[in-house]
């Protein structure tokens, strides 16, 4: 039966928190009232601008025209500085925006976009913008011609294949690495040379950029997931062709996954991730290895190990008969690690015993396991940092890579405590939380490079906050982390955290009524099999979380 004209048709919106929650939403302004109910904070709505889009009436494709010879509004050919500088200052005049951001909102407005992206895109670039970058861009015309651009199909003000290489160069990259040096970071120093020999890099390049700022700038996925697209199909006939290497795979396999887990998406597609560790067992076996591709492996290493601490996916799982292979800079502080490589491989022995009890009851853990556990436990205890020579390092940068090793063994030992009651605690749940809180509290967050080394053990002992003062300082916290990184697969973090806020608050009132009286860390309350643990909260709502 036809609907009734006029019938006001169902909305497909919904506020940020419930959509991520996948909970139906009642669209209350300005709050839903399924979040106050909820007792968490409503994430709002999003804004979307739409604009109508102007097509040609002309059937067929027009004719390209030289930027060179297009007489815009956005390339205005002012000879005098003069009049220049009188133009801006009447435009800020009136409208608080310089001539040139005008022009671009006009030129924007005119194709079908939103012309608020002028000034955020003004910002970026201004942002971004370095001298280095034209190094990079230097005799590589072939490269980077001008084949699409960010914001239109036919015209922009910058070229989109500069603005994205920039980009990595300046910020995304800066991300993915702990040197703060430049000079130091292989994502610039060996691995975006290479995109003149191999053009796939652009394309990944371009997608992960767009992955990073898509977070504060959602116009972006578009872009980027055309750039994933023109990967995939490049990366497929690369294959199929044999025409790309085994490290070439290796690194676009490495993008792909981290594109994926970067998203905020509830569920996640792992099947990257998987494959990375066929390229990464044929590395391991060749005997000729690219020393520029070392890193890779590192950068594996942390994102598959982070990635089974929240996961459970034992298809992540990665056996070798020698650990250290995988330590590519030996002794020296890991390019992507930085102190906590050894950390790491003993972070995933917790996981390999972890995926042995998932399905068990605590009291029918086989003893085997259980003494796996304690020997695990004392390693940790009794772990050190390697020596090395840190001449090129700064203080600064050998004293926050410290204090994050330092809270990823506590948040080891807190982790392998939650699972194994049977082991003698090293040191109650509260107290290990509060050393992590220490460690990362002095870590002073400038950039996004040390950022994301640190987010594991800020979640560990944000589920263990139980005062007022703590739980508002790790909401701080976050939003931090969010800033410095811009990574949307922070936003959900925070959701899961204030839920076994919430949880652990409810089990202690209903145990109270009950007559039994416990502390808020107690192994009933936060244990990994309490529904109060963040595991639970995890399976509960059906979700995928990356905390990296």
């Amino acid at each position: 039966m036809r609907k009734a004209e006029g019938m006001r048709q169902k909305s497909r919106g919904g506020c940020i928190t419930c959509k991520k929650s996948k909970i139906k939403c009642d669209e209350a302004k300005p709050k839903c009232s399924v979040c106050t109910n909820r007792g968490i904070e409503c994430g709002g709505y999003i804004k979307i601008f739409k604009f109508k889009e102007v097509k040609s009436t002309v059937g067929k494709r027009g004719k390209k025209i030289n930027l060179a010879e297009r007489e815009d509004v956005l390339a205005p050919q002012l000879e005098d500085g003069t009049l220049t500088q009188q133009f801006n200052k009447a435009a800020q005049s009136i409208t608080g925006r310089t001539y040139k951001q005008l022009a671009l909102e006009q030129h924007l407005a005119k194709r079908g976009k939103n012309p608020m992206l002028a000034t955020e895109l003004d910002g970026l670039l201004r942002r971004f913008r370095v001298d280095s970058f034209e190094k990079l861009a230097m005799n590589s015309e072939r490269y980077f011609q001008v084949r699409d651009f960010m914001f239109s199909s036919t015209y922009s003000p910058f070229d989109q294949t500069q603005f994205v290489l920039n980009t990595f160069d300046t910020a995304t990259g800066n991300v993915l690495c702990v040197y703060e040096s430049q000079g130091l970071n292989p994502w610039k120093t060996q691995f975006l040379p290479l995109i003149k020999e191999y053009p796939i890099l652009v394309d990944l390049i371009g997608m992960i950029v767009c992955r990073h700022l898509c977070a504060k700038h959602p116009e972006l996925n578009a872009t980027g997931f055309d750039y994933k697209v023109r990967a995939c199909l490049q990366l497929s006939q690369g294959i199929k062709d044999k025409k790309l290497s085994n490290d070439i795979c290796l690194a676009s396999c490495f993008l792909l996954s981290l594109d994926e887990l970067w998203d905020a998406k509830p569920h996640l597609d792992l099947s990257h991730l998987s494959v990375l560790s066929y390229f990464v067992n044929r590395r391991l076996s060749s005997p000729n290895q690219d020393p520029r591709f070392n890193f890779i492996i590192s950068a594996w290493q942390y994102m598959r190990v982070i990635s089974r601490a929240t996961f459970l996916n034992p298809n992540l799982a990665f056996n070798t008969s020698d650990p250290n292979m995988l330590l590519c800079d030996g002794l020296e502080m890991d390019h992507i690690l930085g102190m906590c490589q050894e950390l790491f491989g003993l972070l995933d022995k917790v996981m390999d015993l972890l995926y042995q009890v998932k399905d068990l009851p605590e009291s029918v853990y086989p003893g085997t396991v259980v003494k796996q556990a304690e020997a695990l436990q004392q390693r940790l205890i009794n772990w050190t940092p390697p020596p090395a020579d840190l001449s090129s390092w700064s203080d600064k940068e050998i004293h926050d890579q410290m204090q994050a090793a330092e809270a990823h063994r506590h948040s080891s030992l807190l982790l392998l405590q939650k699972v194994f009651p049977q082991i003698k605690p090293h040191m109650r749940p509260t107290k290990l939380a509060s050393i992590i809180k220490s460690h990362i509290s002095s870590i002073k967050i400038t950039s996004g490079s040390v950022v994301p080394i640190m987010v594991f053990p800020l979640f560990i002992s944000s589920c263990e906050a139980f005062a007022f003062e703590d739980r508002a300082w790790y909401k701080m916290m976050w939003r931090a982390v969010f800033e410095a990184t811009c990574s949307s697969n922070f936003l959900p973090v925070m959701d899961v955290v204030e839920e076994v806020w919430r949880r652990k608050d409810e089990l202690l009132i209903h145990y109270k009524s009950q007559n039994l009286l416990l502390e808020f860390d107690d192994h009933l309350i936060g244990g990994f099999k309490s529904y109060a643990n963040w595991h639970q909260i995890i399976q509960d709502w059906k979700i995928d979380l990356f905390v990296g």
